[in-house]
């Protein structure tokens, strides 16, 4: 199961704006707790596809460091 627990837009950081996304997923008993940060403004009709690409770039990220 996973759940989007919360997004906030317009988090200021170094002259930056940012957005920031938590998801969270059910496995077997066991939480996962994955926070997206992104440029992109986050909304309730991008929110999914912008958790879904934040997990392949982290799926893409950590295959590259177990080489």
């Amino acid at each position: 199961m996973k759940s989007i627990d919360i997004w906030v837009n317009d988090i200021s950081y170094q002259n930056h704006s940012l957005n920031m996304v938590e998801l969270k997923e059910m496995k077997d008993d066991e939480e996962k707790n994955f926070v997206f940060l992104s440029s992109i403004r986050i909304m309730s009709s991008n929110v999914v596809e912008i958790c879904r690409f934040g997990r392949k770039r982290w799926k893409i990220e950590n295959e590259g460091f177990k080489k």
